[in-house]
């Protein structure tokens, strides 16, 4: 095994034996890893779509706000005239 990421994430979980080599298949080795990239696509996935909502929110309160003051300016001319 070549990736030191891999090696040590290995390692972190108790996967390796103390010479190194892996405790399971390279079948079950291999569907763990694809349990890791499912785990991290679906983290960067919850990451965007609360990214977009805040995103979304913001630009709806700065609408809001930009509304209400050209309805009191409206409101401040009609009255002043």
């Amino acid at each position: 095994m070549q990736q030191p990421m891999m090696r040590q994430t290995l390692k972190k979980h108790g996967l390796l034996t103390r010479d190194g080599h892996v405790r399971c298949s390279l079948q079950e080795l291999n569907r763990y890893r694809d349990y890791l990239h499912r785990c991290y696509q679906q983290k960067m996935y919850v990451k965007k779509v609360s990214t977009n909502f805040i995103l979304n929110s913001k630009t709806v309160i700065v609408v809001v706000v930009v509304v209400v003051v050209v309805v009191v300016v409206i409101v401040i001319v009609v009255s002043s005239s």
